[in-house]
Order: structure tokens, then C-alpha cells, then sequence
């Protein structure tokens, strides 16, 4: 292969890989950023019952999103390390930026992990919260239905402050407000 076009093609990868790299970091904090916002919008108008998946979610997305973080500084610091070694004899290397890229491949494999527990564990704890609602409901239903068949009412579907539908008994209409018979009026008058 021609030296010229091994150094092209080099420096081509090289521009790729880091392209790639800068859009994993990207994608991975943004992705654990949303994911833990929406996990802290959605856990009053899911329920509360498996809340320590909850939380173990929360701590795996922060998990995440501070080891993309710190990710950034040592890829920095292994970038500044290896223009310093560049630009040093070769014998004065101390390798200290493969230190720092290793930190820095630890750091994004920690990343990728923790989100990916975190998805997980928030996962879990949406279906489990269904789940467990959806058989309160059911129960109810099953319940009031029976309560409804003896005493003949109407049932409606209700929301709870959770926003589940529960059923339960039709409410009575308001009472009519006091009317005035024609007689009385005109007996009024006089």
C-alpha cells in the first residue's frame, strides 16, 4: 500500500471514529437525560408500588449522565496528553494518554451499562404499576358490580387523582330548586 494513501485512509478513520465517538456521547446523555425527566414527570400518574425500582432507576440515569459527563473531561485529557507526547522524544513518553483513554472506555462502557439498568428498572416499574392497578380496577369492578345488581343504579367511570378510570356509583341528579306554582304567584301579587 502507498504511504500517501495509508495516511489518508488513517486519517480518515481517525476523523470517523471520532465523529462516532462525539455522537455515543451525545446520544447516551441525551437519551439518560430524557429518560430520567421522564421518569420523574410520570411516577405520580403511574402509582406508587415498586417505588425502590423507581429510585433504583433514578440512580442508575444519574449514573449515566455523570460518567458521560466526566467521559468528556478525560477524553480531553487524553487528546492533551497525547499532543504533549507528539510533540516530546519519543523516549520522554510517559503514556499517560492511554491512562486517560482507558479511563475514558471505562467511563463510556459505565455510561451505556447504567442506562441500560436504568431502562430497565423504569421499565419494570411502569408494568408493574399497571399491572397491580389493573387488578385493583378489576376488583373493583368485580365489586360494585355486584353492589350495582342488587340495588339496580347505573355505574360511571370515574378518574382517580392518578388518572386510572374506577367505577363506581352513579352519582344522584342535583334535587329540582324550589319552583312556584302558577296559584301561589298570582296570590303573591295581591
Amino acid at each position: 500500500m502507498d504511504e500517501n494513501k495509508f495516511r489518508e485512509d488513517h486519517a480518515s478513520y481517525v476523523d470517523q471514529y471520532r465523529e462516532a465517538c462525539r455522537s455515543y456521547d451525545g446520544a447516551v446523555l441525551s437519551l439518560a437525560a430524557a429518560a430520567f425527566g421522564l421518569s420523574v414527570t410520570i411516577v405520580d400518574k403511574v402509582g406508587h408500588c415498586w417505588m425502590v425500582a423507581m429510585v433504583a432507576a433514578w440512580i442508575f440515569f444519574a449514573l449515566s449522565i455523570g460518567a458521560t459527563v466526566v467521559s468528556f473531561f478525560t477524553s480531553q485529557l487524553a487528546c492533551k496528553h497525547r499532543i504533549r507526547e507528539l510533540e516530546q522524544a519519543p523516549d520522554q513518553n510517559k503514556g499517560n494518554a492511554d491512562k486517560f483513554a482507558r479511563i475514558t472506555d471505562i467511563l463510556n462502557w459505565t455510561s451505556l451499562t447504567t442506562f441500560l439498568a436504568g431502562l430497565v428498572l423504569f421499565s419494570f416499574f411502569v408494568v408493574m404499576n399497571f399491572v397491580s392497578h389493573r387488578e385493583v380496577v378489576m376488583s373493583e369492578k368485580k365489586d360494585t358490580g355486584k353492589i350495582h345488581e342488587s340495588v339496580n343504579t347505573k355505574t360511571v367511570q370515574e378518574i382517580d387523582k392518578r388518572g386510572f378510570p374506577t367505577v363506581g356509583p352513579a352519582k344522584p341528579p342535583p334535587p329540582p330548586p324550589p319552583s312556584s306554582t302558577d296559584g301561589e304567584s298570582s296570590q303573591k301579587k295581591d
